[in-house]
């Protein structure tokens, strides 16, 4: 190297043996940067999850299980192995694209909006239990469920039929509404899973939406308060009400939308309890 008496001198050292040395050195801090970079974006990604937020949002079994989906605005999908479905618990009919018909459901109990996931999981798993154990039912009758909380509770989902019509959706608020109404919350997540619907080609670009009281005049559900909120809403129709056809004839539905009801009868599967538990658990 150079001492203190050449300082000041002209470097004799040739200028590409310089350019070249610059050149490792930069290389060699280059690759230092990126190797910093791709060892934080590493522990990152170990510490709070992949990122997905351009992840496009996928049902059933085709997205990752310590993740929870969302329809926007904070709606959640909590599917059936997060609230915790009975794991043999399904449906057998599948469920044709695009759906004309859906059809809104209520809790026919009297009972408060359930909040809170995991209040809103409980209440999923009794609903399950009694259409199984006392209804004889395969499964929770309806496809969807909307609690309080905001988030959308996957039933039988877009692919199996539901327990009043083969040929519709069917969505259920968990609550009870004949004497309060629903949650903005409820009626957000309910037009964000049918606009998903749509986009998805689950359901058809004109579908109807209408009430369970307008395909069985015997029941109140899903409540005045709901039903009269549901009525304000631009695909509501007025199937099945004073001076119309009843929902779905033009499909040739049934004029009373009870199918796995109907099953279970000419099968000759009737019990009190059954009878009883029929009309106060979801109608």
């Amino acid at each position: 190297g150079r001492n203190n008496q050449n300082r000041g001198l002209p470097s004799a050292e040739p200028s590409t043996l310089r350019q070249e040395r610059y050149f490792i050195y930069g290389a060699l801090i280059f690759f230092a940067i990126v190797g910093f970079s791709t060892a934080i974006y590493f522990i990152v990604n170990q510490v709070h999850g992949p990122a997905d937020i351009e992840r496009e949002i996928l049902f059933d079994n085709n997205y990752h299980r310590q993740t929870m989906p969302n329809l926007g605005n904070s709606h959640m999908i909590i599917d059936r192995r997060n609230w915790g479905s009975q794991p043999e618990a399904h449906g057998s009919v599948p469920l044709e694209h695009p759906i004309e018909y859906v059809l809104i459901t209520h809790i026919g109990v009297p009972t408060k909006n359930c909040s809170g996931m995991h209040e809103c999981s409980n209440r999923m798993r009794m609903l399950q239990d009694a259409a199984i154990g006392e209804r004889n039912l395969p499964d929770i009758p309806s496809n969807f469920y909307l609690g309080s909380d905001g988030n959308v509770y996957v039933g039988r989902g877009w692919d199996i039929a539901n327990a009043y019509q083969n040929r519709t959706l069917s969505v259920c608020f968990m609550g009870y509404f004949q004497k309060y109404g629903p949650k903005d919350t409820q009626m957000s997540a309910l037009l964000h899973l049918l606009t998903y619907g749509v986009i998805q080609r689950k359901l058809a670009n004109d579908y109807k939406l209408v009430a369970r009281r307008q395909t069985k005049p015997t029941t109140t559900s899903p409540g005045d308060m709901l039903y009269a909120r549901l009525m304000q809403l631009p695909r509501w129709n007025p199937c099945g009400t004073q001076s119309y056809a009843h929902c779905g004839a033009e499909l040739g539905f049934p004029s009373v939308w009870d199918e796995e009801h109907n099953i279970n009868e000419r099968n000759g599967i009737q019990n009190p309890l059954l009878i009883y538990r029929k009309n106060i658990e979801e109608e």
